[in-house]
Formats: C-alpha cells, sequence, structure tokens
C-alpha cells in the first residue's frame, strides 16, 4: 500500500488529465470528482522514523566497508536523498570552503544510456525546486575528496563515469565517460568498480548489512532514508537549529512538512530536559534555603 501522500500526487495528475477530457468533452464527466482521497495522516498506519545519534552514525559507517563510509557520513550529517547524493560530482562540493550543492539526482529509469550495471539509471532534477539548494559541510568532515579520489583511480574500460549538463534542458544532466580524472563532472561516488551506483544493490549488499552488525536490535529497521530524519533530529537539537534552517538544508518545500516529519524527540535533549525540569522540582527546597540565607545576611 502506497503512502497517502504518494497518492495524492498520483490522483492529482490523472484528476488534471480527466478534468481537462471532460472539459472538452472526451468524457461525459470527471470520474476523479467521486473519489475520496486518503487522509494526510492515518492513525496507526504511519511507520515511525528511526535516527541515529552521533556515536551511532559513526559505528554504522565504521562497519561498511571503506569505499561506503564517506556517503553515509555526509548523508546521516547534511540529509540528502538517495538519488542526490549519488549523483553528487567533484564540481558539487567544496571542501575548502566547506559547501555542498544539490543539482541532481540520480534515478533508476528504463534506459539505456550506458552500459553494463549502468543501465537503467538517469541523472534527472531533484523531488522539488526547493531540493536544488546550497548547504554548508559539518565542521570536522573527513577529507572526503582524497578518499573519493583513491576509490575512483581506478576507472572502468571506458574512464571515469561522468554527469554533464544537457543543453538544451537545464532540469538535466547526461550519463557518460571522461577519461580525464580531474573532470569536474565525475560522479563523486561510484561503485567500487567505477560505475554509477544503483541504490537498490548498495541497499541490499552493503548498507543493511552493516546496519545489522553496528546497530542494536531496536535499531535493524533502519533504513537508508533514515539518515536523512537523523541530520534533520541532529540539526534540531543544536542551539541554532531552527525550523526553516532544517527545512532548507534538507530541501522541504513547506515548514509543515520539517515539523511533522522531523520534529521528534532526541533522546539525549530529552535526558537533559528532564534533568532541568527535575532539578526544578527536587531541588528546590534547597534552592529556596539558599536564597532565604543569603537574604537574611544581607
Amino acid at each position: 500500500m502506497r503512502e497517502p501522500n504518494t497518492v495524492r500526487r498520483i490522483f492529482g495528475v490523472v484528476n488534471a488529465v480527466m478534468r481537462l477530457a471532460a472539459q472538452r468533452g472526451y468524457v461525459a464527466v470527471n470520474p476523479c470528482d467521486a473519489v475520496e482521497m486518503p487522509s494526510k495522516k492515518r492513525a496507526g498506519v504511519r511507520r515511525s522514523k528511526l535516527y541515529l545519534e552521533g556515536p551511532g552514525l559513526r559505528a554504522l559507517a565504521d562497519a561498511l566497508p571503506e569505499h561506503w563510509r564517506l556517503p553515509v557520513l555526509l548523508d546521516g550529517s547534511c540529509g540528502l536523498r538517495a538519488g542526490e547524493i549519488w549523483a553528487l560530482r567533484r564540481r558539487d562540493i567544496d571542501f575548502i570552503h566547506r559547501e555542498l550543492t544539490v543539482q541532481f539526482a540520480l534515478k533508476p529509469i528504463e534506459s539505456s544510456h550506458l552500459d553494463g550495471s549502468a543501465k537503467g539509471l538517469l541523472v534527472g532534477h531533484p523531488k522539488s525546486a526547493a531540493s536544488r539548494r546550497r548547504l554548508s559541510l559539518p565542521a570536522g568532515a573527513p577529507t572526503a575528496h582524497r578518499a573519493g579520489d583513491r576509490e575512483s583511480r581506478r576507472p572502468v574500460a571506458r574512464g571515469y563515469a561522468v554527469a554533464r549538463e544537457d543543453p538544451a534542458n537545464a532540469d538535466r544532466a547526461d550519463l557518460g565517460w571522461t577519461a580525464d580524472a580531474n573532470d569536474p563532472g565525475r560522479l563523486l561516488f561510484v561503485t567500487p568498480r567505477g560505475y554509477p551506483v544503483r541504490h537498490n544493490p548498495f541497499y541490499r549488499r552493503a548498507f543493511k548489512p552493516a546496519v545489522r552488525a553496528a546497530l542494536p536490535i531496536r535499531l535493524h529497521g533502519l533504513r537508508f532514508h533514515d539518515l536523512r530524519h537523523t541530520a534533520a533530529t541532529l540539526a534540531m537539537a543544536t542551539p541554532r537549529g531552527s525550523m526553516q534552517m532544517v527545512k532548507e538544508r534538507l530541501g522541504l518545500e513547506n515548514i509543515a512538512t520539517t515539523v511533522d516529519l522531523y520534529g521528534k524527540r532526541i533522546r539525549s535533549v530529552d535526558e537533559a530536559i528532564a534533568d532541568a525540569v527535575g532539578a526544578s522540582i527536587f531541588d528546590e527546597p534547597e534552592n529556596v534555603v539558599a536564597i532565604t540565607r543569603d537574604a537574611a545576611r544581607r
């Protein structure tokens, strides 16, 4: 069963087509007018989202083969969607000024752009206009450009995987190959064999085994997309982590989605709040006596 919001998006397209057909007389009435849409929230159906705190994210990365550690750390700290992280090019990330630009997303599609394991992949626009964004990299991020260079110095027979903007369509880029190891259009993250990353095989063969090996049983249901939830939750735990800033970092279109999806409690923050509340209640008599004594001395 699809999520309610997915159903509503699909229905929106079908409804627009049928409305136009009714206006032009192709059908007598728009059948979509009688369709009842599922509510945006279905009680008891929405899957509770999991997230990691800093140590858990590092443990997960350490359990992965070295080749995959960098994208997982980057995703868990910046909150990119899977397609966005796999479409990053060398030109999209600036480790000197600590900036990352999300311009495209790598998507599975029925296509034959490339040979071998790269068939069925297309570099297109991200999920929404707000998804095209520029965000700062976290302080202390690993020297990922060196790791990426080391892993991708071995090209496949046709060279290095590259994504170049399509001059006729600014919303997409063409997958191809280059012989230039320093080409700024080279994909930053590729498979160990040098091909563009197909997310499902990576998820099954590398990510889930690492989740089961590194994390407690209660977190074995963690998905790659939950790294996005991790980034959002950790960001909101910081003193300057406002909902608006998290919305922009994650490329969400409205603030309500940010609150609904990512406004969950963080255990460490929740414990700190509980301790502060407890101190104000249970330590109050001692504080009151101390204050009374100070006042008497004055």
